[in-house]
């Protein structure tokens, strides 16, 4: 199922911040509430529906508008991602850290990389990325952009035997996903 709706800014600061795309409720219902869509890319974000979002828009953050080179009132197609069997979960989940916002006069903010693991799993889990691209989280008032560098998981053995190890392209991020940084 695809509908193409025109480019908006998120609804508000607070929905920027979740990394999803905003769609008006009856827009998101001829989506059959996906979970999951596409944005003319192979790049996966999660939904929520929001009336505050003019029907026939979707609503997106700046940095999504930059990363799929999109910009307010441009056309994309919006189609629903499924997740199959032969989606991959992410055992590990590798990211870049940078800030959204740069700022000569402050310093990046002290790290701790339990606290931004912790961060991360209440924030993204679960979500399907792909390697090269970015999420925001806000680390104590901070936005920080996390680009995915590498997926790590696992892919049955087609005869039901051991597992083997694979790094795709894109991946569930679970529970059991381990964030590195």
């Amino acid at each position: 199922m695809a509908l193409t709706l025109r480019v908006a800014a998120c609804p508000g600061q607070e929905q920027a911040k979740t990394n999803r795309v905003f769609l008006h409720p009856q827009d998101l219902a001829q989506l059959r509430q996906a979970t999951f869509v596409t944005l003319g890319t192979e790049w996966v974000y999660p939904t929520a529906a929001d009336a505050a979002v003019e029907r026939g828009t979707v609503g997106l953050n700046a940095v999504q508008r930059r990363e799929l080179q999109l910009a307010l009132g441009d056309a994309v197609p919006v189609r629903t991602y499924t997740l199959t069997k032969d989606t991959h979960h992410a055992v590990s989940a590798t990211f870049e850290i940078d800030t959204v916002v740069k700022r000569r006069s402050l310093a990046a903010p002290e790290l701790s990389t339990d606290e931004l693991e912790a961060l991360a799993r209440k924030r993204l889990v679960p979500f399907v990325i792909s390697v090269g691209q970015s999420v925001v989280l806000d680390y104590y008032g901070t936005l920080l952009l996390l680009v995915a560098a590498r997926l790590d998981g696992m892919a049955a053995a087609p005869d039901g035997g051991r597992p083997t190890p694979v790094s795709p392209l894109l991946a569930m991020l679970g529970a059991e996903t381990s964030f590195l940084f």
